[in-house]
């Protein structure tokens, strides 16, 4: 078993485990997006090395496959037997059987630790023993389950009322300060939020945006950085934005050909995290995310490269 496997085409696959007759990778994708054919050109790796028995397994945040940016469409994968994708959730269970067979205390604890950061980070919940105790509380009569029912069918609308008080906020911080920049919201619903997001324009006429994007939907996957604006992907790249924003922030990557530049947003799951939504309402991730977007903005200016945005 090796890390950090280093592609023919420069990519680096996760996780890679060789046996005499076959090869697995494995590609963890809890936050980040792809690359344009990151998965086509992974699976390609693998049958370089065992033309018919090959698997890449994907491990996603909640279960959603890549792309066909990724993939590319000539082949389906998933289909043919060459790619499995598997939700963190899909873990549980199997770490609960490897917690039933395992001996040694260390491990267990190790075990129980991590089904805990999956149950808090991927299935929604600080604890399991908090949902117990939740559930406790709603079965004990008809009325709280009614409520709950009531509660989670609004669920979305309340999202959505939160996320225009969101939009609403940083629109109002980029009047005070930027007077000049051009904020367009790219954005439906918080269930339907795969690729969509937020673009701000910070001059006139400008090809490329400071952009904030999901690459899930249930707003999970959250990235910031500078994008293509729609309707200019015959532009060249921006190789000048790339190095300087490497070099100003020391995190992130390219997405060349649509994404010079971008780097995970903190925090990745909005989902079902009450912490990011309760924010809103204190003014907290308005704030947050229009900071960020001035830390780009200022790297680019005090380097001379605002008008690569053009």
């Amino acid at each position: 078993m090796a890390t950090e496997v280093a592609t023919h085409g420069g990519r680096r696959i996760d996780i890679r485990i060789d046996f005499a007759d076959g090869v697995i990778g494995i590609e963890n994708k809890p936050w980040a997006a792809d690359q344009k054919l990151q998965v086509a050109d992974y699976i390609a790796e693998l049958e370089a090395k065992h033309p018919q028995n090959r698997l890449l397994i994907y491990l996603s945040s909640n279960g959603d496959g890549p792309g066909e940016d990724s993939t590319g469409k000539a082949r389906d994968f998933v289909k043919e037997g060459s790619l499995r994708v598997i939700g963190y959730g899909q873990l549980l269970a199997w770490l609960a059987s490897c917690k039933g067979v395992c001996r040694s205390l260390r491990v267990i604890a190790f075990l129980d630790e991590f089904s805990d950061y999956i149950a808090k980070e991927f299935e929604g919940v600080k604890q399991m023993h908090e949902r117990d105790i939740v559930v406790s509380e709603v079965v004990k009569n008809a009325a709280n389950v009614e409520a709950a029912f009531l509660i989670s069918g609004a669920l979305n609308d309340v999202k959505a009322k939160l996320l225009a008080m969101l939009w609403a906020q940083l629109r109002e911080k980029i009047l005070q300060s930027y007077p000049t920049w051009q904020m367009e919201i790219d954005f439906t619903r918080p269930e339907s939020s795969k690729w969509q997001g937020i673009n701000i324009s910070v001059m006139p006429g400008c090809h490329y945006l400071l952009r904030l994007e999901f690459a899930q939907g249930n707003c999970n996957d959250c990235a910031i950085g500078i994008a293509k604006a729609k309707g200019s992907d015959k532009l060249t790249g921006r190789p000048k934005v790339t190095e300087a924003m490497l070099e100003a922030f020391a995190v992130g990557q390219s997405g060349e050909p649509h994404w010079p530049w971008w780097r995970n947003f903190d925090p990745g799951r909005w989902g079902d995290n009450a912490d990011v939504w309760s924010s809103v309402l204190s003014g907290a991730l308005s704030q947050k995310i229009f900071s960020e977007f001035q830390e780009i903005y200022v790297a680019l200016e005090t380097r001379g490269l605002l008008a690569e945005l053009n």
